[in-house]
């Protein structure tokens, strides 16, 4: 699946700044591969109702081009939450390039895979391919919807603010007693070293969980000491 990306990978922080600069307008750009780095290719919005779509200006789209090879597709929704509506992840699925979308005054991301990826051996790509996307995915094999969940863009911020431990009930999961033991299918929230959940894992019998750690690729790892003790919560689908 190639490199993972950090994080606070910083074309994701240029492209919530031309969204915040467009608004109330929809801003719209691509991401492009150059010299080794992603980066941020803002485009104009030529669309007559830039306020609700965008239409990237293909003289802007051309450029990008010639600059690297084209990655991603980045728009924002000025006056929604990132989430992707039903017309995103169509348009999205037609082609061969993921979107991005912005939400600026929440300051938040979500990625849509233009195609589906197997669950292991993904790259780190922070609201396109992470732990709740793996999560997301791994149910989705299981028949099971789980929504698409904004992601704070600022590290910092995120660490401050995690939503992880604020979502998982309204996604239909309850919290196990302590004296349930894990079944297959299972989801885990675990605080990897820090004093908040912020990473969930998936148990898949046999001691094993799969998950998708930062910087890394998506694998299965023997649920051992220490992911137990960052354990902080242990979650069975119940809806």
């Amino acid at each position: 699946m190639g490199l993972a990306f950090a994080l606070t990978e910083k074309w994701k922080s240029d492209a919530l700044r031309a969204a915040k600069e467009a608004y109330p307008k929809e801003s719209c750009g691509l991401v492009v591969y150059r010299k080794g780095l992603r980066i941020y290719w803002p485009c104009k919005n030529i669309s007559k109702k830039a306020v609700e779509h965008f239409h990237i200006d293909p003289f802007n789209y051309a450029e990008a081009e010639d600059a690297g090879t084209i990655v991603g597709v980045v728009h924002s929704h000025p006056n929604e939450t990132a989430v992707p509506s039903d017309f995103d992840i169509e348009e999205c699925k037609r082609g061969d390039l993921p979107w991005y979308v912005i939400d600026p005054l929440e300051e938040t991301i979500v990625g849509i895979a233009c195609s589906d990826v197997p669950l292991l051996g993904r790259s780190w790509d922070w609201g396109l391919y992470d732990c709740g996307s793996l999560v997301r995915d791994y149910f989705k094999t299981k028949n099971i919807p789980i929504p698409y969940y904004p992601r704070i863009i600022d590290e910092k911020k995120f660490y401050r603010d995690c939503p992880v431990d604020k979502v998982w009930s309204t996604f239909g999961f309850r919290e196990l007693e302590e004296d349930e033991s894990l079944r297959e299918n299972d989801m885990l929230l675990m605080g990897m070293g820090k004093n908040i959940p912020y990473h969930a894992g998936i148990y898949i019998g046999g001691q094993k969980i799969l998950h998708h750690s930062e910087f890394s690729l998506s694998t299965e790892d023997t649920y051992g000491r220490y992911l137990i003790e960052s354990t902080v919560r242990r979650l069975r689908y119940a809806s």
